[in-house]
């Protein structure tokens, strides 16, 4: 028998959009370098609506909610750590929903939740080619410096914008 949870987001999302096996959740469910733990469900919504309503029903539930795009924080802030949570998880992974939408010639950006950075580079380059924005334009980043794990900051050389990570702290 399911569990009611897992029944309600399948009232919600296609089956195919929806994993509750442990071995397939396995990559999921697991830090790059460190951190793993239970979650009844992962989900992978293909839209802002089914989002929406896939929160809708954790929400609901008193699930415990992680969001997850590429699964590449080092601070395991994107997968369950550990086995000792109080309620049940669901993970959504949101890679799917990746769309930038570019507004005022790339001076502002509506992105989705799945969007990466490396998708906003290549969207951004044809606008940032001309000066003013070849000199010193700083983006914030969700990346983590490898030595002190403070955030990292990404600014652009001359050809480029958010080349280059540098750390702000370390210099790293």
């Amino acid at each position: 028998m399911s569990h009611p949870v897992v029944a309600q987001l399948q009232a919600v999302l296609s089956p195919e959009h929806i994993a509750t096996d442990p071995a397939a959740t396995e990559h999921y469910r697991s830090g790059w370098r460190s951190g793993q733990g239970k979650a009844l469900a992962v989900v992978f919504p293909q839209t802002l609506v089914a989002l929406w309503r896939v929160l809708e029903v954790c929400v609901n539930n008193n699930c415990i909610i992680i969001m997850q795009a590429a699964k590449t924080g080092l601070t395991e802030g994107s997968t369950p750590s550990g086995d000792d949570y109080d309620r049940e998880i669901v993970v959504i992974n949101t890679l799917a929903m990746d769309d930038l939408i570019m507004l005022e010639d790339g001076k502002q950006v509506i992105s989705f939740p799945g969007a990466t950075l490396h998708k906003l580079e290549d969207q951004l380059k044809p606008f940032f080619t001309q000066p003013p924005f070849r000199n010193r334009f700083i983006l914030p980043g969700r990346i983590h410096c490898r030595r002190c794990s403070k955030q990292l900051w990404r600014r652009t050389n001359q050809t480029r914008p958010c080349l280059h990570p540098i750390c702000l702290v370390c210099a790293g």
